[in-house]
């Protein structure tokens, strides 16, 4: 497959330069936690989406391999993109895109879903070095349903590999179902910050954050009544 990519494109930059009014977060469970969600309206809701998954390193990819080759059964495509440290055995509708390591790309942590009825992206750039620990490791990370910007964002990395862009009617999903899907994900969010349990100090900032990041991003998009709720949380 012939590539595109260039060795300075930044999702994370473009993301912040278009949606700078947009959730910002800093905490990878914080990510791991919207990766997920974003990742369940195909999984789980059925969304028929383009994904592009970028995890630094294919190795980063290994431990999501069962959960890719279910999203993979559901999605429209999928695209892993990574630094190629380890060889990654061939999935069905999963294509693997090498990086290098002095790619900027190689620095950041991003999933862009988009298709006829869904648009989200997380886009993260790691401040630290994929060589720490994991518990030491700091991002900066903005979550979005814009689905404009989501449709640049896919378009462009459509292209970089080599695929022609989608279509979509009027140019963007559905809104009806691209609502729902927001107000699924907004009931998962909700239940897991309303879950009882005991909390350091670590996982309670997290929950903070998860908290704030679903009044910014969600709430503007689900019904009076969800509103609601979320701004009781």
């Amino acid at each position: 497959m012939e590539l595109n990519i260039d060795p300075a494109f930044s999702v994370y930059k473009l993301v912040g330069r278009v949606q700078s009014d947009t959730a910002h977060l800093n905490h990878r469970r914080t990510m791991n936690v919207i990766s997920n969600e974003i990742e369940n309206s195909t999984l789980q809701d059925g969304a028929r989406t383009r994904i592009f998954a970028a995890f630094q390193r294919y190795s980063r990819f290994l431990p999501q391999m069962e959960r890719y080759i279910n999203i993979a059964k559901r999605a429209e495509s999928v695209y892993v993109f990574g630094v190629p440290d380890v060889e990654l055995p061939p999935i069905e509708n999963i294509t693997y895109i090498p990086l290098n390591p002095t790619d900027q790309l190689a620095r950041e942590w991003f999933l862009v879903s988009y298709g006829p009825e869904y648009a989200s992206a997380l886009a993260t750039e790691e401040q630290t070095n994929i060589t720490y620990e994991d518990s030491d490791r700091l991002f900066k990370g903005i979550w979005t349903f814009d689905p404009m910007l989501t449709s640049i964002l896919s378009d462009w990395l459509s292209r970089s590999v080599n695929v022609e862009p989608l279509s979509l009617p009027d140019d963007k999903p559905d809104r009806m179902r691209h609502s729902q899907l927001i107000h699924h994900i907004s009931t998962r969010m909700m239940r897991r910050l309303s879950a009882p349990s005991s909390l350091n100090g670590h996982v309670a900032m997290v929950r903070a954050e998860l908290r704030g990041i679903v009044k910014q991003v969600l709430q503007p998009f689900v019904s009076q009544e969800m509103a609601r709720q979320i701004e009781a949380l």
